[in-house]
């Protein structure tokens, strides 16, 4: 029984992904097609946040935002992203991830 509940636990272990959240805005530059009320969500792990921060600043998104704690997330698992206030997505419905 103990075999078994270990080679659980390990599969478990091995199929979680551990991420940092990043939320930009985008900035409004005279040469940038993004605009301030344009964000990117992106979750990336911890070594390559340095990559996808500056992948971000060079699209034109903010790149002096503070990163988000790190998330364990299943493989597979789905994420929701809820808007408060003013901001929705342009269907009005809830965004889903997959």
């Amino acid at each position: 029984m103990q075999l078994e509940e270990a080679a659980s636990q390990l599969e478990t272990y091995l199929n979680q992904r551990f991420v940092h959240a990043l939320v930009r805005q985008g900035v409004y530059k005279d040469h940038n097609p993004i605009l301030p009320n344009e964000v990117v969500v992106l979750l990336t792990a911890k070594s390559k946040m340095d990559k996808a921060v500056k992948a971000l600043s060079d699209e034109g998104y903010e790149s002096n935002a503070s990163v988000g704690p790190e998330l364990t997330l299943i493989e597979g698992q789905p994420i929701i992203v809820r808007f408060r206030g003013n901001i929705s997505d342009t269907d009005g419905r809830p965004v889903k991830f997959t």
